[in-house]
């Protein structure tokens, strides 16, 4: 009835031809390598896999990347950050290092395009007034900042002379005598071909005396010609002044409502050259570029600095396209470079002024190793000047460009974090140094002028007005005191020069360099006035306000300064007692408080004594109250200026 069961587990299966699969040998661990591909790994070290593709053979046991594609993005990543590092170590005009020049062809072999490595477009941007930019070292940033933080308007420089509209322009004031142009021009040499040698005197004489008539009663116009007569007349203007102000009285030298500008002297001449190079645009010629250079050198002393500055750019764009450098200009060859090179000079001041200077340069034509400077002294001063403007330039690039990750969301404003500012003070620091030694060269009174400015405008823009106390002296901190010392020796030597020499008498670059002093010495004693550099500011904004007194013969530019210097001295007063009403009758100090005091931004963080009697000589004595640096040694700053012997230019 019953019947035995057989289990059929142990018979085959009929009709099957698969065997069981036999197991593979496996690994402990493959390499990163390996699991990162999920290809199979063998036991040997390096694996196969490695071997053949020549890469290392790693078995960590970490794997950063989840997946080939995030893995190949971080290379990308680190490949262009490569670039741009690369980019900012390399000097400026070499071409691709041999790292980026063969990743470039990998890419290329790759069938992948990639652009050339470009700089990270700056952040930092200044302000817009009329539509037009001004970058962070410009003066009218600056006057914004301060006038932002005074809750007034602290005055703006006196403004551009109006010498670019022909309309009022009488063309009969060319009509001057062969000895009046023939005295202009002997001023020229004398007064401008020392700093900008532009004009060849071989090839100009001719010239000039070509364009008289036999009985030498008119001269025809040439741009060139008109040019040198406008800049000069501009100079002679300058020095000379309409009337002097020793012989008049207070209130007449007040009376500025039917004084003209001198700096529009020579307006005439200005526009007949401007005439004349609108039929040379389309044909040009060496004679184009410096009737172009000498007409920006006339705008930026009447105050035109946009005009003078699109004017230097055009000329750049005009010797440009000639061919500096080119051997198939032999004749005019010596005479274009050297333009070209004066070009860069006043290109670079005004640019420094506007703050509108160049991410990239493009001075490489300048340094031709076939051009062969003169040997006089002119030569080898204007060589210098060259020099500290490219420096100059190149200390700012490379500071924005290593502070240019110090800005991004929520950072765009270095005044109001600490540890920003100070961060782009070490950067600054450290650029400085380039520039410093600069100084070590020459020291003749122009170079040393040109110096001093160009350093207070790229340390002015650490001059910080916030009313936000910081404990402790910071990088920052310490350069706007330097931008003081360099404001004070500034002020200083125009001062001893013009008491002294007449180098700088009837010098509109003179009254730049001082008006550029004068607002950084305000700005700063506005910043800071309990400090005890604050007082040397003073004493030197007094001594600008007699400089623009003697040596602006009553213009209204310098009676406008001088009532500004008025004005700045009163607001910092106004500081100076706003800071001692802040200041409570008694602060009880906890047991152990340091009583140091500490002063930044203009501000006190301080544990005082419960006394009143202190307070009152806190009240009494805050003009007199250290900082934390060290006073400046001003007589190792001027060793060198005073004691050379080059004083004279």
């Amino acid at each position: 009835m019953f019947s035995t069961f057989r289990s059929i587990a142990s018979e085959p299966v009929q009709g099957s031809t698969h065997t069981a699969p036999r197991k593979r040998a496996q690994v402990r661990r493959a390499c990163d390598a390996c699991r990162l591909a999920r290809v199979k790994c063998d036991l040997t070290r390096p694996c196969r896999n490695c071997l053949h593709s020549g890469r290392e053979c790693v078995s960590s046991g970490v794997v950063e990347f989840k997946n080939v594609s995030s893995a190949t993005r971080e290379v990308e990543r680190l490949r262009d950050r490569l670039r741009e590092l690369e980019s900012l170590k390399r000097p400026v005009g070499l071409g691709p290092s041999p790292a980026s020049a063969s990743s470039s062809e990998d890419d290329n072999r790759g069938g992948r395009t990639v652009a050339a490595p470009v700089t990270a477009e700056w952040k930092w941007k200044g302000m817009v007034v009329d539509g037009l930019r001004y970058g962070p070292l410009s003066l009218q940033y600056f006057i914004h900042r301060a006038s932002s933080y005074m809750g007034c308007d602290i005055g703006a420089p006196p403004p551009p002379i109006n010498v670019l509209s022909a309309r009022n322009v009488d063309l009969r004031g060319c009509d001057l005598t062969r000895q009046q142009q023939d005295y202009f021009v002997d001023l020229f040499w004398t007064a401008y071909h020392v700093s900008y040698p532009v004009v060849d005197a071989d090839d100009f004489k001719p010239l000039y005396d070509s364009l008289w008539d036999v009985g030498g009663l008119s001269r025809r116009p040439d741009p060139l010609v008109d040019i040198v007569l406008a800049i000069s007349i501009q100079y002679a203007f300058s020095l000379m002044g309409i009337h002097d102000p020793a012989t008049r009285s207070e209130a007449e030298q007040a009376d500025q409502t039917e004084r003209p500008e001198l700096a529009v002297a020579g307006s005439p001449f200005f526009h007949r050259c401007q005439d004349g190079l609108d039929h040379l645009m389309e044909s040009p010629d060496v004679k184009t570029v410096q009737c172009m250079f000498l007409s920006a050198t006339y705008l930026s002393y009447a105050r035109c600095y946009n005009a003078a500055h699109t004017t230097v750019k055009t000329a750049r764009h005009v010797a440009s396209a000639l061919g500096v450098g080119d051997s198939f200009y032999s004749t005019d060859k010596c005479v274009l470079t050297r333009t070209a090179r004066c070009l860069r000079v006043l290109d670079s001041r005004i640019s420094m002024r506007l703050g509108r200077v160049a991410q990239t340069c493009s001075a490489v034509a300048l340094r031709d190793p076939s051009y062969v400077a003169p040997s006089h002294a002119s030569a080898v001063f204007h060589d210098q000047l060259l020099l500290l403007c490219e420096l100059a330039e190149d200390v700012y690039r490379c500071f924005m460009d290593q502070a240019n990750h110090l800005f991004g969301p929520g950072r765009d404003n270095m005044y109001s974090d600490v540890t920003m500012r100070n961060e782009a003070g070490l950067i600054m620091t450290e650029q400085m140094k380039r520039l410093h030694e600069w100084t070590k060269q020459r020291h003749r009174i122009t170079l040393e002028c040109h110096y001093h400015d160009v350093c207070l405008t790229l340390l002015r823009i650490f001059i910080c007005f916030s009313p936000i106390p910081v404990v402790g002296a910071c990088d920052a901190d310490k350069l706007c005191v330097r931008c003081v010392d360099h404001a004070f020796t500034l002020t200083t030597i125009i001062s001893q020069a013009s008491r002294e020499t007449d180098i700088i008498k009837g010098c509109f670059q003179a009254f730049e360099w001082q008006e550029n002093a004068t607002y950084a010495l305000a700005g700063f004693a506005i910043a800071y006035p309990a400090c005890q550099t604050t007082l040397t500011a003073r004493r030197s904004l007094a001594t600008a306000s007699r400089m623009f007194e003697q040596s602006g013969s009553g213009t209204p530019a310098s009676v406008r300064m001088r009532r500004l210097c008025s004005l700045l001295d009163a607001e910092i007063s106004n500081s100076v007692v706003r800071l001692r009403e802040s200041i409570p009758a008694v602060i009880p100090t906890p047991p152990g408080t340091d009583t140091s005091v500490v002063l930044s931004s203009g501000a006190i963080t301080a544990g005082v004594s419960q006394t009143p009697e202190h307070q009152d000589r806190m009240r009494q004595n805050i003009d007199t109250c250290p900082l934390l640096y060290p006073s400046p040694d001003w007589d190792s700053i001027q060793a060198d200026f005073l004691n050379s012997e080059d004083f004279t230019v």
